[in-house]
């Protein structure tokens, strides 16, 4: 998601502030094309749905094929500390959740964009572990049981939406503004 810096303190301090502002310009820029283009169209003001992901364990384990794994390598290859991985993949998802949540407030720039916070939502896989382990089945994808879980998030979301209601519910886990 993010550039990152050789320091050697865990969490934040490995992110590239600089790269971490052009991801979210590219992101926020992106957004306003799609919202351009639902404008545009037959989806004039339908809700647009954003959503934080889950927190992620930097570990080895890919998903199959020779796909993956993706984050371990990356942050190693950024000198990035074994023992510090985990801390720095959590900082990247707070970090995600922060520019969406931001994109979200902003409803004259971005109106009718919703955030569902899914992070904590999956049981973390072990650190080191290289098959399923908790709601995960490689370090990006989650397993059965854990879409089910996500399921339930957006259900509460999208369940007014479907039923005629003009925004979604807002209960903790979505950011309506």
């Amino acid at each position: 998601l993010v550039g990152l810096t050789r320091a050697n303190k865990p969490g934040v301090d490995y992110l590239d502030a600089a790269a971490l502002a052009n991801f979210e310009a590219e992101l926020q820029s992106e957004l306003r094309a799609l919202l351009a283009m639902r404008t545009a169209s037959v989806n004039r003001g339908i809700p647009v749905l954003l959503h934080t992901y889950d927190y992620l364990t930097p570990r080895p384990a890919g998903a199959g094929l020779g796909l993956g794994p993706w984050l371990q390598p990356a942050l190693a290859r950024r000198g990035v500390p074994e023992a510090d991985q985990t801390a720095v993949a959590r900082q990247m998802i707070d970090e995600l959740a922060r520019i969406l949540n931001t994109i979200a407030r902003d409803s004259k720039q971005f109106p009718n964009v919703y955030v569902i916070d899914t992070r904590g939502t999956l049981t973390p896989a072990a650190p080191g572990t290289s098959g399923t382990d908790g709601d995960w089945v490689n370090e990006m994808t989650p397993t059965a049981n854990g879409y089910a879980k996500l399921a339930a998030r957006w259900q509460v979301a999208l369940s007014p939406l479907l039923t005629g209601a003009r925004t979604p519910a807002a209960p903790a886990n979505l950011k309506a503004k």
